[in-house]
């Protein structure tokens, strides 16, 4: 196996100083701060901010320690096992409401996936909608079909119904829009392999293969990553710098839980055992989001569980606001519901296993801390309430260590990918849509409808306005902005900075409410194809013979291609075009039209045919995503103000064009 990751002493050093400064700024909170002698309101609201502080603050020093202290390494290669002694795979595509052509994307994928031995997989469209379209793209794809004529128990009803009509040993979920890689099973096998205690992999093969394939892993989690632009960075114009938002969590936060035990199994992208599964029941029924319960009930039954920062397969993310508001809604809620059903902290696992399980609890709980946030500065400016019973400049000397080393070390810990100005927009533009959800499922009143998230539009993300939140964000910020110029006639006239530290808590407030109010007042239009910037060679055949030419990027339905070929390929011509793609060339028939800057676009007629499918899954099959710059002050600034400017010139241009359509009557 390769050498575990390890530690730089100066991220050792950088964590433990910032464990040290927030700890000591807590303690100092806690025991210092508290308005004992101004009423029993500002006692109650005092004590609430520290609670959210508390609670906050644990959160992320938890996980700074799991990601430092992080060794999930490489396991061996899966061609050191016998090709005889690996597992059969099903692959089981659950599928509700989503297009035939959605899914003919991920199945026509699915039917790349590479394995030693291609018979070993055996690829399923598990329908719980009983669709006869369904069932002929199956057929016409060579794959199996499971109908689920009963929709009880929603998507791990249909998939406990698959498991009833297949048998492999290791069972692989992938959503209808997720688009797997070719290496997909490649990179997730050998971890069912991989143990320090087994030297031998040959032999431990061969005792897997005598005992039935009864593997100690119970799961593997890969990443979800997306192809689309999620709605944070399509809507705030932050598409160049700013990763999806849940990236991090795939990719850097759940593999840290790994060397506990504790990572969690996320629905889509995984590989789990058929051993484990039926040892805890199958799919878990108790909650919304069957896939975070079960991966509890298998790490609960003693079966390892792992997350691995492998990009398998690119899929869709929510289109508009209310898809996004109600799936988030579905994982709060089922958050809550698992934790009921399951019962983690009742276990016999150790304190650290049920820590990690304590944050993804304490996780959803952002909404009610976001909202103490959002409004106690409004509150004590408004009603006089007290909350910090202590001298200002106190605060400052004990909270402004704490707070700078805590940003230094989000982004040294996550490669520059997180930081503090785009998580805490996310939960503020997530905190009132979330609030009751989570307030409610806390008390115990269950919502247990399944909600599925519409995917169907091919990647064209709706930048419609929600007015309902863009409205009241819009008169959260205008509350700040007047608090924060009474107390700021109110230094003024005290010549006192006592009021400082509202001052600045009213400023990060109100940049949050900025931003939350500009992702709900959406952004004008639709998004462009998504286009990957894939420069290999293409040649155009036609009657005039062969032409050699080079792509410039490639979309799910074109190839722009480089140079001047317009005088050779009129528009509406059709040609035969082979993309020499990396992992070797398609052929693809293809009409001509012009594209930008002058230049010939090869269009593909999107059909569901072997041709577009090889296309597609070649297209797909990349770890491209996005280059991203470092977040600073002044990027935020120049966000602030071309959220507004570009949204005002995107307003006058649809005013004039509207204008010119215009036909006068009489």
């Amino acid at each position: 196996m390769e050498k575990p990751f390890v530690v730089k002493s100066r991220n050792v050093t950088l964590v433990v100083l910032t464990i040290g400064f927030i700890t000591v700024y807590m303690v100092w909170r806690v025991f210092f701060t508290i308005p004992t002698s101004f009423g029993i309101v500002s006692l109650v609201v005092a004590v609430l901010l520290i609670l959210a502080e508390l609670s906050a603050r644990s959160g992320d020093l938890f996980d700074f320690v799991n990601i430092m202290l992080n060794k999930v390494a490489r396991p061996r290669r899966i061609l050191d096992i016998p090709t005889g002694l690996l597992p059969e795979v099903d692959i089981l595509v659950p599928v509700h409401n989503e297009s035939t052509l959605l899914v003919f994307k991920t199945l026509c994928a699915a039917k790349k996936i590479r394995y030693p031995d291609q018979r070993k997989i055996h690829i399923h469209v598990c329908d719980d909608v009983v669709r006869p379209e369904m069932e002929r793209l199956a057929a016409s794809l060579g794959v199996g079909y499971i109908p689920c004529h009963s929709n009880r128990g929603a998507k791990a009803g249909n998939l406990n119904n698959a498991l009833e009509f297949t048998s492999a040993p290791l069972v692989s979920t992938i959503d209808a829009d997720m688009i797997p890689k070719k290496n997909a099973l490649e990179d997730m096998v050998p971890y069912f392999y991989a143990s320090e205690h087994k030297q031998d992999p040959r032999r431990f093969a061969h005792d897997l293969a005598d005992n039935g394939f009864q593997f100690d892993m119970g799961f593997v989690q890969g990443v979800q990553a997306f192809y689309t632009p999620d709605l944070y960075q399509f809507t705030l114009y932050a598409m160049d710098h700013a990763p999806n938002e849940q990236q991090i969590y795939f990719e850097i936060v759940n593999p840290s839980r790994g060397h506990l035990n504790a990572s969690t199994y996320c629905g889509s992208n995984t590989l789990i055992s058929r051993f484990a599964l039926e040892a805890v029941g199958g799919f878990a029924l108790d909650s919304v989001t069957e896939d975070l319960s079960t991966g509890l009930a298998i790490e609960k039954k003693g079966f390892g569980g792992i997350a691995v920062p492998a990009r398998i397969a690119f899929g869709l993310t929510p289109f508009t606001h209310r898809d996004f508001l109600a799936q988030r809604v579905r994982w709060a809620r089922g958050c809550f519901q698992s934790f009921k059903g399951q019962r983690p902290f009742t276990t016999g696992h150790g304190f650290w296993w049920k820590s990690c399980y304590t944050q993804i609890y304490n996780y959803w709980i952002f909404t009610l801390r976001r909202v103490i946030y959002m409004f106690v500065p409004i509150s004590v400016v408004l009603f006089g309430i007290t909350v910090l019973d202590g001298m200002w400049y106190t605060y400052f000397i004990l909270w402004l260590p704490g707070y700078f080393l805590y940003a230094v070390s989000l982004r040294v810990l996550t490669s520059n990918r997180a930081n503090a100005h785009q998580a805490n927009v996310i939960e503020t533009t997530l905190a009132l849509p979330l609030f009751w959800p989570v307030l409610t499922e806390m008390f115990g009143i269950q919502r247990r409808k399944f909600v599925v998230t519409k995917k169907n539009l091919a990647g064209q993300i709706d930048g419609r306005p929600y007015w309902r939140l863009a409205i009241t964000f819009a008169v959260l910020l205008v509350l700040n902005a007047i608090c924060f110029v009474i107390l700021l006639m109110r230094c003024i006239s005290d010549q006192s900075l006592a009021s400082l530290v509202v001052m600045l808590w009213l400023f990060v407030e109100g940049k949050n409410a900025l931003f939350a109010l500009y992702f709900f007042l959406g952004r004008p239009g639709f998004a462009d194809s998504v286009r990957w910037p894939v420069q290999v060679p293409v040649a155009i055949s036609s009657g005039h013979g062969v032409t050699r030419a080079r792509s410039a990027f490639v979309t799910e339905d074109a190839v722009q291609l480089d140079g001047d070929l317009t005088s050779s390929f009129p528009p509406g011509a059709m040609v035969t075009a082979t993309i020499e793609f990396p992992d070797g060339p398609v052929r693809i028939d293809a009409s001509t039209t012009a594209g930008t800057d002058g230049n010939s676009r090869l269009v593909l007629a999107v059909d569901t045919d072997a041709a577009y499918g090889d296309y597609i899954t070649a297209v797909h099959d990349h770890d491209d995503l996005p280059p991203y710059r470092r977040h600073t002050i002044p990027m935020i600034l120049e966000e602030a103000r071309d959220g507004l400017v570009r949204r005002l010139a995107r307003a006058r241009a649809h005013r004039r064009s509207t204008r010119a359509h215009q036909v006068p009557v009489g």
